[in-house]
């Protein structure tokens, strides 16, 4: 969010700021119900405007995990909602409030915008319950290279780090996957433990700028020269 969104990291540190003043004051254990519903109302207010600049990320975010997704496991059905924790029709003030008894018992804010979450979901179970191994880390991959088009938007290059790409991955999944990676302008670094899964034909074919390094023992020996 803070790369793309440029008033993000402000509103996260305002937000948080808010929630350890209040979290202090709930252990304090002596906090006044005024004193409490003043840090609500600004905790409040804070976590919906960190929510709304989230939805909009969230949502753009989305649409390229699907195009992602489509390309890299097509059969691959799932959702990807933004879950903050609030019953239905519920603000975060309300929620606050209904949640005062509980916080004051335990010391710490239990409603805000520090419990929202990312829930990738299939048939409406959460994913990891549905999927596979190798569909979790696809799953995985789609959403960290969903991110690129929006850095990328925001004038900044980041590198790429792909540990063991071909664990839990058959032939046709790791050749995709590697295919997408060289087709972006992010530095990427791949390991694997077989030198067949960086699908090494696919990298000098795709018309990128690769090398490839062989490891052992802590020495490094350059065994390929760039495409």
């Amino acid at each position: 969010m803070f790369h793309v969104e440029h008033s993000f990291l402000s509103a996260w540190k305002e937000a948080n700021s808010l929630l350890k003043q209040r979290n202090a004051l709930l252990r304090a254990g002596k906090a006044s119900q005024r004193e409490l519903r003043y840090w609500d109302q600004k905790l409040a207010a804070s976590s919906a405007t960190i929510e709304g600049l989230r939805r909009p990320y969230l949502a753009r975010l989305k649409a390229e995990w699907r195009k992602i997704l489509e390309m890299l496991s097509p059969d691959l059905k799932v959702n990807l909602e933004l879950h903050n924790g609030l019953r239905p029709g519920e603000d975060y003030l309300q929620a606050l409030i209904r949640t005062e008894e509980e916080d004051r018992r335990r010391g710490f804010t239990h409603t805000g915008f520090h419990r929202a979450d990312v829930r990738i979901t299939k048939d409406g179970v959460v994913a990891r319950d549905r999927v596979s191994r190798g569909q979790a880390k696809i799953l995985s991959y789609a959403l960290v290279l969903s991110q690129l088009p929006m850095i990328s938007e925001a004038n900044k290059v980041c590198t790429l780090l792909v540990d063991d790409l071909g664990s839990e991955l058959d032939q046709t999944h790791r050749d995709t996957l590697l295919r997408y990676l060289t087709m972006g302008n992010h530095q990427t670094l791949i390991t694997a433990v077989d030198a067949d899964h960086l699908g090494r034909a696919t990298v000098e074919n795709s018309g990128a700028a690769a090398r490839m390094f062989h490891v052992e023992h802590g020495r490094i020996q350059r065994i390929s020269n760039d495409s």
